[in-house]
């Protein structure tokens, strides 16, 4: 019967040290303030889609990501969720087995649209 070696226990690993409070940067307290360190983006709206749509049979390319990201922010739209709308086209694009070519090219950011504010009246209640 072959021998058995007994395991060493192992030593747990060290944490490495926290910096002292002082030593924080003032960015790192406004987001421990806030909860957040990125900017608060409004979500896409319908007049952003279509606007999208508008762009995408035109010219059936992916943009640049600089000029996706520019044309996010003149928006105030979060740029990751305008990079994912790019690539459910790619996506839509090859089960539709449309060959998009691999270049690119540069989004033009024009003028944002003009967003609809639908002023919502406040719910009156009555008592009887």
């Amino acid at each position: 019967m072959p021998k058995v070696k007994a395991k060493k226990p192992r030593k747990p690993a060290l944490k490495p040290l926290e910096p002292p409070v002082a030593a924080l940067k003032t960015e790192d307290t406004e987001t421990e303030l806030t909860g957040s360190s990125e900017p608060q983006f409004q979500l896409i709206h319908l007049v952003h889609f279509d606007e999208l749509n508008h762009i995408w049979p035109n010219d059936p390319r992916i943009p640049s990501s600089k000029s996706r990201r520019a044309w996010a922010l003149a928006r105030n739209l979060n740029p990751t969720n305008v990079h994912s709308w790019w690539y459910r086209r790619r996506k839509v694009a090859a089960k539709s087995k449309i060959v998009i070519p691999k270049d690119t090219y540069e989004l033009d950011v024009g003028t944002p649209p003009e967003i609809p504010i639908v002023k919502e009246e406040p719910l009156l209640l009555l008592l009887c």
